[in-house]
Formats: structure tokens, sequence, C-alpha cells
């Protein structure tokens, strides 16, 4: 769960907080179910007061949402909103200490849909708290599990709206590139070790909204869950590329 996976949601939470200050942080009633990414069907039968977010995805959209006032934790990785850094830090996202989530008193865990989690999932949800996973990897899940953190937390107005909202920006940028010249892109993640954005990322997509090409878009992997998900790419290979990458994005 590297924190590049977590820019698209950076960057729809900046469109979405105006939204999220006209959203009150107060509880909702709420009496549905949900199914979440491990195939888990959890049943809500009020909206929780206090949330602990062990997916920097989660964190932010509930801040999005209008939700973060109700958080009690978080995990190392979170960094966005600067709120978030106020939150009790309760350790890794990835086979999180489950005692330590468990003084929290959380009613309600979101986890990193990832299988090293399966085993949190599962304690959790025997100890009595209801627990959700989910993964952000690419555009359309940002509004499916928005749209699940609303159902959730009983924000479903607010989340509806930075759905709404965020997918109205990505159209208008997608339409103002359509007929402009899409240069190549080299999106650098990390430089020890190397590594590129591959065509199995959800920035793969963000590069092509915004008018460009990705160098390494043919590469199919997902953008996280295995050794080649943020393609390795060596410097002799980076020069092959030089003369035909027209712009490097920052990160």
């Amino acid at each position: 769960m590297r924190s590049a996976s977590r820019r698209l949601v950076c960057a729809a939470v900046a469109l979405a907080l105006p939204l999220a200050a006209c959203a009150s942080d107060a509880p909702r009633s709420v009496a549905r179910s949900t199914t979440d990414d491990f195939g888990d069907t959890l049943l809500v039968r009020a909206a929780p007061r206090r949330i602990v977010s062990l997916n920097p995805s989660t964190t932010e959209l509930l801040f999005a949402i209008g939700a973060g006032g109700r958080l009690v934790g978080r995990t190392t990785w979170d960094r966005w909103p600067d709120a978030a850094l106020a939150l009790p830090d309760l350790g890794p996202g990835l086979r999180p200490n489950v005692e330590g989530v468990l003084a929290a008193r959380p009613d309600l865990v979101l986890l990193y849909a990832s299988d090293d989690n399966r085993d949190a999932a599962r304690r959790l949800r025997a100890a009595g708290v209801p627990t959700a996973a989910y993964r952000v990897d690419r555009i359309a899940d940002f509004r499916r599990v928005t749209l699940a953190l609303g159902a959730l937390t009983g924000d479903t107005v607010a989340a509806r709206a930075t759905v709404d909202s965020v997918g109205a920006t990505i159209a208008r940028v997608r339409a103002a590139t359509a007929t402009l010249p899409r240069p190549t892109v080299f999106w650098p993640l990390y430089d020890q070790p190397l590594l590129a954005t591959g065509g199995g990322s959800f920035l793969n997509e963000l590069i092509d909204v915004a008018g460009g090409s990705n160098v390494y878009g043919f590469m199919p992997e997902p953008s996280h869950g295995s050794t080649g998900a943020w393609p390795p790419t060596s410097t002799e290979a980076r020069k092959e590329l030089t003369r035909s990458i027209r712009s490097v994005a920052a990160y």
C-alpha cells in the first residue's frame, strides 16, 4: 500500500473538502447492509461514532464526506488531510495490532482489502466490532467505495455530492484535453529503487484523463499486491526511453 497509491484519493478529497464543510459530522440513523471487497456482508444498525480507519484511502474519503470528526485512529501511513495527523497512530495498515485497535473502542474498523488483513478482519469481527475492507485502486473504485462509506456512516448525501463533483471535474478535464497532442509521460514513484507507474494503476488513468500517454501503460499489472504492481525499471531502460518521453510527473 504505497503512498503513491493514494494520490487519486488526495486529488479527489481536495476537490471534495469544500462540500464536506457543509456537511455535519453528527451520526445519522442508518439500518442497512453492505458488502465489502472481501465479499463479507456487514449489517449496519446505527451510524458509527468511533471509527478506526487502517486504510489511508478510506481515512481521506471519510474527511471528504464530512465524517472525519468520528475517526479515533489511523495508520502510520496517513499523511493527509492535515487533520488526520492529530488522530492516534495505531501502527501499520497491513497485519495491524488487533489488540491496539480494540483498545481504541471502535464501533467500526476499515481495513485495506489485502489478503494480509483477512485474519485481522476475522479477529475484529469475532470481538464484535463491525469491520469492512476496501481497495481504491482505480477511478471506478473511488466512486464505489465513497458511496459505500456514505452508506456505512449515514452520510449518503455528502458521499453522492463528492462522487458527482469529482466525476464532473474528471469529465471536464478529459473533454478539455481530448483534441490536444498526447505527450508521452513517465511517472516515477520512487527513485530507490526506481519504480514507474504501470497500466494497471489509477495513476495511468489520470495520465490518460489529463491527455498524456503513459510510457509504461502497456503493462497490465494492478496498482497493488505484487512485486510487479509498480513496474520496476532500470536506469538503463529509462535512458532508452528518454528521447520519447515528453513529460516527467513530479512526485
